[in-house]
């Protein structure tokens, strides 16, 4: 008997060490089967991600503030680059809350800079060299960024050691890496 329905099969791919404080992971989804397409729910986590869907152009997914549940019919593969909670100003050059829920093309936030990046991830090679070339693409963004948020890295890592804090401790962590 055949098998029948669809099936999701999700991998994250550690960063490489250039870019471990900034990103997440890399990751893939492949949607396999036959059948009605995956209603696949998307938890709210702070990140920034750049997701290839298929062959369309890549899309940039804010920080969500609420779950979504997005319809994946067999056969999708997506690639996507997950970015660290307050990594995405350097990396897109615009503050992560003008994203807040937000789904916007990389081709709206970069203009035609966004083509090479479709082009690199959309490429018939293996998909670990497509990894190896958006992860240098990924570092040279950041080298040359204009737009940095140097204070909200180590309020991140401070409130992650810290989660029960008081508004006024964060306040001050805040202010001290501002004026260091």
């Amino acid at each position: 008997m055949a098998e029948t329905g669809v099936r999701s099969t999700y991998r994250e791919i550690r960063p490489s060490r250039a870019l471990s404080g900034r990103l997440v992971c890399f990751w893939t989804q492949r949607i396999d089967g036959a059948g009605p397409p995956l209603r696949h729910r998307v938890l709210p986590d702070g990140c920034v991600d750049i997701l290839w869907i298929n062959d369309t152009p890549p899309l940039v997914a804010g920080p969500a503030t609420r779950h979504v549940i997005v319809d994946l019919p067999a056969g999708t593969e997506v690639l996507g680059l997950r970015m660290k909670p307050g990594e995405a100003g350097g990396m897109l050059g615009l503050p992560a809350d003008q994203m807040l829920d937000a789904n916007v093309a990389l081709a709206d936030i970069w203009g035609a800079a966004a083509d090479r990046w479709g082009d690199l991830a959309g490429d018939d090679r293996p998909l670990e060299w497509r990894l190896d070339a958006l992860a240098a693409a990924a570092v040279e963004r950041m080298v040359n960024s204009r737009f940095s948020e140097p204070v909200v890295a180590p309020c991140v890592a401070w409130l992650a050691r810290h989660p029960d804090c008081r508004i006024a401790a964060l306040a001050w962590v805040a202010d001290f890496r501002h004026r260091l």
